[in-house]
């Protein structure tokens, strides 16, 4: 009994170890600020909300490594360092495509560290999550290194492709409405990609087969996530929105936040419906 507490409690301190590195790279490598000017000097509440969800993605995906069937104190410990490293990386990575292909146009730093966008920021930390939870499901699935890399780049691709039909079916600018700070869309945004997120870590998770089964596996679940996922929002909304507009809300001269939640509670409230109906 002693002996597992002692081992937790290692393996904890690596953990630990791996979000430390992880914040020094985030702002080094990412955001390239003063984290103890930003955050107290000048009272950032989107800085601290997108390093929230990045650190917070690092735990949830580490969570998979530390988890796992022990194998040895030493064998352990360099399995959880492989895949914090990874994680670390990955994480980075989903950054740069939000700002490059998720948020086109946007210098996401100057947004946040400068005009302390809290929208964006809001997205930012949804994108975080949606990959974290996708890391997650691969890492607890067996699989080869292949497999894992190949099905988080589709994961990456089904939330590209979701997020333009998302703003093609929207009745506003996303870009213009983050870029007027509108925290409401963000918000909004950010429950979209975290609900894409749970349908697509379900669509990964599951031990390596073949291609041809795996990717028909993944097709058939994203296309009934999706599908499904749209009518369980409806049905959200219609239910406590009482009747209201949540979009012309979230748009509205004095962008209304609470619109902004529902909608959010909507996508990810019903991918977890659907998770746990798969």
């Amino acid at each position: 009994m002693l002996e597992s507490y002692v081992l937790s409690f290692v393996y904890l301190l690596e953990g630990f170890l791996l979000l430390v590195i992880a914040k020094s790279l985030y702002l080094k490598l990412y955001r390239r600020v003063d984290l103890n000017t930003e955050l107290f000097g000048n009272n950032n509440l989107a800085l601290a909300v997108s390093l929230c969800g990045y650190l917070l993605a690092i735990c949830m995906a580490l969570g998979g490594a530390i988890s796992g069937p022990e194998s040895g104190i030493l064998s352990d410990l360099v399995q959880i360092a492989i895949y914090g490293g990874i994680t670390i990386i990955v994480m980075l990575v989903a950054g740069y495509v939000c700002e490059k292909i998720l948020l086109p146009g946007f210098d996401n730093t100057k947004e946040i560290v400068v005009d302390k966008n809290l929208g964006t920021a809001s997205v930012e930390f949804g994108v975080h999550i949606a990959n974290a939870l996708v890391l997650l499901s691969i890492i607890q699935s067996q699989g080869t290194w292949q497999s894992a890399l190949i099905f988080w780049g589709l994961g990456q691709i089904v939330f590209i492709i979701a997020a333009k039909i998302y703003e093609i079916l929207t009745p506003y600018s996303i870009h213009d409405e983050l870029e007027r700070d509108n925290a409401a869309v963000g918000i909004a945004l950010a429950g979209v990609f975290i609900g894409l997120g749970n349908i697509v870590s379900i669509s990964v998770n599951g031990d390596f087969v073949g291609w041809k089964e795996d990717l028909t596996t993944f097709s058939l679940n994203i296309l009934f996530g999706f599908l499904v996922l749209f009518v369980v929002k409806q049905l959200t909304v219609l239910i406590l929105a009482s009747g209201n507009s949540l979009h012309e809300k979230q748009v509205s001269d004095t962008p209304n936040i609470g619109a902004g939640l529902l909608e959010a509670l909507g996508y990810v409230g019903g991918s977890l419906l659907i998770v746990w109906a798969l």
